[in-house]
């Protein structure tokens, strides 16, 4: 539903405070989660998504899984940021940030789902 965003927000928070991770990591975490979440939300068509979150010493892992339509985010050419706002093709900012922000990307689809594995290094 429309307010899910705002219970997996409340979770991330939780495991970025329980493993006493800094604001800039906390705040790469919660921009993944919106731009991969409401991506999901919004033009996957999905009945369905999970987001689960695993933190070691050295990183944070943020799985998204969903039933919606199969898309590879990892294949959506990036916008071209050399060009004017004018000239500039809408869409696929968010998944840039995203790319620029985590240290490794992975992506399947298995069983009817999709599922994206993003993280992010928490000791740069």
């Amino acid at each position: 539903d429309p307010d899910s965003i705002e219970r997996v927000w409340d979770f991330i928070n939780r495991q970025t405070k329980k493993f006493e991770l800094n604001s800039k990591i906390t705040n790469r975490a919660q921009i993944v989660v919106d731009e991969i979440y409401s991506n999901i939300q919004l033009y996957s068509g999905a009945k369905m998504a999970q987001v689960f979150c695993t933190i070691d010493s050295d990183r944070m892992i943020l799985t998204f899984k969903d039933d919606g339509a199969p898309f590879n985010p990892l294949k959506v050419q990036d916008p071209d940021i050399t060009v004017t706002l004018e000239e500039r093709v809408p869409g696929g900012l968010g998944l840039l940030m995203v790319k620029k922000m985590a240290s490794d990307l992975s992506y399947i689809h298995e069983d009817g789902y999709n599922v994206l594995t993003v993280t992010i290094d928490i000791n740069k």
